[in-house]
């Protein structure tokens, strides 16, 4: 057990450290002329242990590079609102992003609309911004916000949802773990039974 519990982690901080901070940084999909802009990505930690700033370089010599990390625990109430105000990418960009992998998507808006900014003093001034959710796959409330084609009603309940980036299979999440709420037999079935860690980018449909 201890080489299954939250195992999933390290491959996964390393996956979105490489891709923070890879320089110089991939064109932007259809915004290749904006692909210099100041980035910043939001990364939204739920219900698993997250990685400390440490293992992003913080603090990042890129001075166009931001990140903003989130331990929400198991705060559904906070997580649904940080999703509601965080920037979403247009899901044209990440289909293109997933078909091709030449290119990232990002959201591109000025500073004074979305994301907390205190680097720059132009506020109106075009930067990417992007949001990704990294949470077990036992975390069920997740289910209804994951775009899955095979179930065509994902999208009516909002204007948002979370587009699969990531998966890592050998990772048992006993943070996820949850007595209060449901029975014992209930939680080590669908904490075993659903194992692993997602990676999700914000996306607005």
């Amino acid at each position: 057990m201890g080489s299954l519990h939250q195992s999933a982690i390290v491959p996964t901080t390393r996956y979105l450290s490489n891709r923070i901070r890879q320089n110089p940084p991939p064109a932007a999909c259809l915004h290749v002329g904006e692909s210099d802009r100041f980035r910043q990505t939001r990364m939204l930690w739920h219900r698993t242990y997250p990685a400390p700033d440490w293992l992003f370089g913080q603090p990042l010599e890129d001075n166009r590079t931001s990140i903003e990390i989130f331990n929400l625990g198991g705060r559904w109430s906070r997580l649904w609102e940080l999703l509601a105000d965080s920037a979403k990418v247009p899901i044209s960009l990440a289909e293109m992003e997933h078909e091709q992998g030449t290119c990232e998507a990002w959201y591109l808006a000025s500073n004074n609309t979305l994301q907390r900014y205190t680097q720059l003093d132009d506020s109106s001034r075009l930067m990417l911004f992007r949001t990704f959710v990294i949470a077990p796959l036992s975390a069920v409330p997740l289910d209804e916000a994951i775009i899955d084609p095979s179930r065509p009603n994902y999208g009516l309940k909002r204007e948002w949802g979370l587009f699969p980036v990531r998966k890592v299979d050998f990772h048992i999440n006993l943070d996820d773990v949850d007595l209060n709420r449901e029975s014992v037999m209930h939680t080590i079935t669908r904490v075993m039974g659903r194992h692993g860690l997602g990676v999700w980018l914000l996306v607005g449909i």
